[in-house]
C-alpha cells in the first residue's frame, strides 16, 4: 500500500469522505452534506491522496456516561484490510478526550473481531435487530394483563388521546427521562432534550394512535412506542419502558399486547424491533410475542485510563 497517514479530517476534506463512502455503496451515493462537522469527527486514513476508510467519532453525552467517552464507527474502503483498520483505531487512541472507546462490528465480520480483540478492546454487548409475523400471533393466547391492572388503577391512554391534556408533554418527558438510563444504550444514544423529544413525537413516520402510554396515580408509569416502517405494512417497534416502581406487574406486556392488537386490526403484516443482550427482561418478553432474532451486531469497549 501507498504511504498511509492518519488525521482528523477538516471541512475540505469532505469529497475524500464522500469517495470512500461511495465506493462502498455505489448504488446509495452521498454527497458533501452528509457530513456534519459540527456533530461529528472523522478520523480519515489515505493511501498518498486517495482516502481509503475513516472513522466517524462522536462523544457520548447519556446521562450517567463517564467523561471522554467516545463512539467511532468504521467505514472501510474496497480493497482495504488489517492495516487501515489498525491505524485508523491506533489514531482514535491519540485524540486528547478518549479515555473510554466504543464500536461495534456484525457478528459475520470475525477477522474484525479478532483484530479488536488483539487491540485491547473486549466485547461487551449483542444486539440485534428481531422481526414479528403479526398474523402468527394469538393475542388471546398470551393473557390479558390490561384488565387485571385496570382493576389495579392502571389505564393504557394512546398518545393521540393524551394529547388534549396540556401537561402531557411534560409527564411523557418526565417518564422518557426516568427511564432512559435504564435502556440499554446500543450504539451512540445521547439523551434527548425536551425539545428534541417533542421532534421525535412528531416525526414524519409517527403514530399517535400507536404510541401507548400508561398511567396510574396521576403519573405516567410506562410507554411503547410503534412508527411506520419502511414497508407500507410493517411497524417499527422502538422504545417500550416501565418505571421501576411499576416493574414486574405486567404493564409492558400489556402495552405490548396493545400495539400488537393495533397492528392486526390495521392490516400490518410485520412489526420491527431491536433487543440486547444486557435486557433479559425485555428478550424474554419479545421472545414470548413470537420476534424472531436477526444476526447480531457486537459492541466493544476499550478503557484506555
Amino acid at each position: 500500500m501507498r504511504w498511509l497517514s492518519v488525521g482528523l479530517a477538516a471541512p475540505v476534506d469532505a469529497r475524500a469522505l464522500v469517495a470512500v463512502q461511495n465506493s462502498l455503496y455505489p448504488e446509495h451515493t452521498v454527497s458533501e452534506d452528509a457530513f456534519s462537522f459540527t456533530e461529528h469527527r472523522y478520523l480519515l486514513a489515505r493511501a498518498g491522496e486517495e482516502g481509503v476508510g475513516y472513522l466517524v467519532v462522536s462523544r457520548s453525552q447519556r446521562e450517567g456516561d463517564p467523561a471522554g467517552k467516545l463512539w467511532a464507527y468504521l467505514t472501510l474502503g474496497p480493497g482495504s484490510g488489517e492495516t487501515v483498520v489498525r491505524a485508523l483505531y491506533e489514531g482514535l487512541e491519540t485524540l486528547p478526550d478518549a479515555h473510554v472507546l466504543y464500536t461495534m462490528t456484525h457478528e459475520t465480520q470475525t477477522e474484525r473481531q479478532d483484530l479488536l480483540k488483539r487491540l485491547g478492546y473486549r466485547e461487551v454487548l449483542r444486539s440485534y435487530g428481531a422481526d414479528l409475523d403479526v398474523g402468527a400471533v394469538d393475542l388471546s393466547a398470551l393473557g390479558d394483563p390490561e384488565t387485571r391492572l385496570h382493576a389495579e388503577g392502571v389505564v393504557i391512554h394512546t398518545l393521540a388521546e393524551l394529547t388534549g391534556d396540556p401537561d402531557y408533554l411534560d409527564k411523557l418527558y418526565a417518564l422518557y427521562e426516568d427511564t432512559n438510563r435504564d435502556i440499554p444504550e446500543v450504539g451512540h444514544s445521547d439523551t434527548l432534550s425536551r425539545a428534541e423529544f417533542r421532534a421525535h413525537l412528531n416525526r414524519d413516520d409517527g403514530l399517535p394512535e400507536a404510541y401507548h402510554v400508561a398511567t396510574g396515580g396521576g403519573l405516567y408509569i410506562g410507554y411503547s412506542e410503534l412508527f411506520r416502517g419502511r414497508e407500507a405494512d410493517t411497524l417499527k417497534q422502538e422504545a417500550t419502558a416501565v418505571r421501576r416502581s411499576h416493574r414486574r406487574r405486567g404493564v409492558a406486556l400489556a402495552l405490548k399486547l396493545r400495539g400488537l392488537s393495533y397492528a392486526q386490526a390495521h392490516g400490518y403484516a410485520r412489526v420491527n424491533t431491536g433487543m440486547a443482550s444486557n435486557n433479559a427482561a425485555m428478550v424474554a418478553l419479545n421472545t414470548r410475542l413470537g420476534f424472531r432474532p436477526q444476526r447480531a451486531y457486537l459492541t466493544f469497549r476499550k478503557d484506555l485510563d
